[in-house]
């Protein structure tokens, strides 16, 4: 007789994706994207702020991907590149003192604290259907 954890493993390994580790690694710690893009002109070069962004979407949806979630899931693309622009206009005409860290690191906790609800949210609902396919397998 196999025990019920043992069904909730087997439930829980169908439901979630497996972990995509290998494929999203990074060349560079977060450390060393924030001393590189304390290098860019993101103020002023529209580029550099993209590559900024897009080396934040990378990071957040490695981040999301060891939760079983992608960055495509929790938010669309325009509504991310919204979220950054608010934040980084924001950094930008902040006084000096209240700088207390880097550009990169402000705008990846400020999306992924906007991120994080969305995937608790995602992933509490990944789990009751978990325990709801657990009890329907009881049941029958």
């Amino acid at each position: 007789m196999t025990s019920s954890f043992a069904i909730m493993d087997d439930i829980l390994r169908r439901v979630f994706p497996p972990r995509r580790t290998a494929r999203f690694q990074f060349r560079r710690s977060a450390k060393e994207d924030g001393v590189w893009a304390d290098t860019l002109d993101w103020q002023s070069n529209v580029y550099d702020l993209y590559r900024l962004f897009q080396c934040l979407f990378n990071r957040l949806d490695s981040h999301y991907r060891e939760m079983g979630l992608r960055l495509d899931q929790l938010s669309d693309r325009e509504e991310l590149i919204v979220a950054a622009r608010r934040a980084a206009s924001w950094y930008q005409h902040a006084e000096q003192q209240y700088r207390t860290v880097c550009i990169f690191d402000y705008l990846y906790n400020d999306l992924d604290r906007f991120l994080s609800k969305r995937a608790r949210h995602a992933l509490d609902t990944r789990h009751k259907l978990a325990e709801d396919l657990l009890h329907a397998r009881h049941q029958a």
